[in-house]
């Protein structure tokens, strides 16, 4: 993190920067830190370092901004410009399973049930309009290797729960207009739809 981040981040949280620590991953190729402040809080930043997460950036914090829930990260603080800055609370100590504990799977039934009833944000796009239906399931079922690789479940698994899974996230199912999260654990939807837990969960 360069020294101009840290003194933006001074400034829009009104506490120092003790210590910044990268997050791998992400769908983007923007930057993000899990930082600690002087006061003892952390948090969670994104950047937009390059050119084709500017808009991203933006309209992720737009689309917080109309949101509201207990299933939502709080925004902490957002400053555009040339490079957007997204502060988030963080989350990464939270437990994120696998394993899962008992109650966790009806935790996200109950939070997708919020998010469905939530009202859908002005301006926001419709699944079909996007690549979301050729990502996700299709995707696995063009090349499963990948995905059997993370070690979540068994190749006969995955061949006996395949159809059922891309039939429920196939987005044309959806009738009407309704907010949806689109990528969900694998252990609720399998209990969702009826099918045997995965076995290398």
């Amino acid at each position: 993190m360069t020294t101009e981040t840290a003194e933006q981040l001074h400034r829009l949280l009104g506490s120092a920067l003790v210590s910044a620590r990268p997050v791998r991953g992400g769908y983007t190729p923007a930057s993000r830190w899990v930082v600690k402040l002087s006061d003892g809080s952390t948090a969670f930043v994104k950047q937009a370092v390059h050119e084709s997460v500017v808009a991203r950036l933006r309209r992720e914090h737009e689309t917080y901004s109309q949101l509201s829930g207990p299933w939502l990260p709080e925004v902490l603080a957002f400053e555009d410009g040339a490079e957007p800055t997204l502060v988030l609370e963080d989350l990464s100590q939270c437990y994120w399973p696998p394993p899962w504990r008992p109650g966790q799977v009806e935790m996200v039934q109950a939070a997708l049930a919020g998010v469905a009833t939530h009202p859908v944000p002005p301006g926001l796009g419709r699944a079909l309009a996007t690549d979301v239906a050729e990502g996700g399931w299709p995707e696995v079922e063009r090349d499963p290797r990948p995905f059997l690789g993370l070690g979540l479940c068994s190749g006969r698994w995955l061949e006996h729960a395949l159809p059922r899974l891309l039939d429920a996230a196939d987005p044309r199912g959806v009738r009407g207009i309704q907010l949806r999260q689109l990528a969900v654990a694998l252990p609720w939807a399998a209990g969702a739809l009826g099918l045997e837990p995965p076995d290398g969960v």
